[in-house]
């Protein structure tokens, strides 16, 4: 009777763990989208299908804040369940409709569409460096990803030396941050910048070579990182990421971590806008209304 009751008690023991063990993890989910359908940078190449640096530091990062992180190159991703991804991570570059230089199955326009309505909806954006290239319209207009972002990719000129100013010190996680840190790194210029940004790192060019420089020097400072909502969801952009050595400096890590905390809801944040205030010679979007106007033939 004994051995039968141990044998039961035994089952049902064993019983629960399988049912225990096959539950679905209950951990948020990360989603880092690294497809490049025009130029690969080389921050998000793999090499023999190993992991590129960009998603090995993304994943670590996320994975630290307790997440479950899938890291894909496969546009067909946004055809599937999206509510299960609590953030989107892109460091992509290009149309991403076409299968590109990474040879990656394309999005569809049904997965764009989904991807914009769930960070509408309460998802956070997380984009990276050329994440402001993704999706360029190229008729003068601006595309409807782009507006989420905050800003278009206008150009950049020479990988050189520059200084990463924070220029919203009050930002959490940015408190302690030195006031200006030198970077090597490949500046991004922007065009069609939304004036409801909150820019917290911005590129000062006093500095600059006068010649390599020059189309930076054109204006005093450019940002670099910023936060906005986009409905509900928090967007958080930064623009560096581009060169290997940046992904160790102490002011992208210290960027990055205040931003992710930010953009995951573990902190709250001034977001009075700023660009226009501090860049006076910003590149705007066009207002609403002149976005809707069909584009000149």
């Amino acid at each position: 009777m004994k051995k039968r009751m141990l044998a039961t008690a035994c089952a049902l023991l064993f019983t629960a763990s399988v049912v225990f063990s096959n539950e679905p993890s209950q951990k948020p989910m990360a989603l880092v989208f690294t497809k490049s359908s025009g130029y690969e940078h080389g921050a998000t190449k793999r090499r023999k299908d190993a992991l590129s640096l960009a998603e090995k530091r993304l994943k670590e990062m996320f994975e630290a804040r307790g997440f479950d992180v899938e890291v894909t190159k496969d546009g067909t991703v946004f055809d599937r369940d999206l509510a299960r991804f609590k953030v989107f991570v892109f460091f992509t570059h290009g149309n991403l409709f076409e299968a590109g230089k990474d040879g990656q199955p394309p999005m569809t326009p049904a997965g764009k569409k989904a991807l914009l309505e769930a960070i509408a909806s309460g998802a956070a954006f997380v984009g990276l460096h050329s994440a402001s290239t993704t999706f360029m319209a190229g008729d003068g207009s601006v595309d409807p990803y782009l507006a989420m972002v905050g800003g278009s990719f206008k150009g950049h000129v020479w990988t050189q030396d520059g200084i990463a100013k924070v220029v919203s010190p009050a930002f959490p996680g940015l408190e302690k941050a030195p006031a200006e840190s030198t970077l090597r790194e490949e500046w991004t210029l922007f065009k069609d910048l939304d004036p409801n940004i909150r820019v917290i790192l911005a590129l000062d060019t006093r500095d600059m070579d006068p010649v390599k420089g020059k189309a930076y020097r054109e204006q005093p400072l450019h940002p670099v990182a910023w936060v906005k909502m986009h409905g509900k969801g928090r967007v958080f952009y930064n623009a560096l990421g581009q060169e290997p050595a940046v992904w160790d400096a102490e002011i992208f890590k210290q960027t990055m971590q205040s931003g992710l905390d930010w953009a995951l809801g573990k902190t709250q944040a001034d977001l009075t806008p700023n660009l226009t205030t501090l860049i006076p010679q910003a590149k705007l979007m066009p207002s609403k209304g002149d976005m809707e106007k069909p584009a000149a033939k």
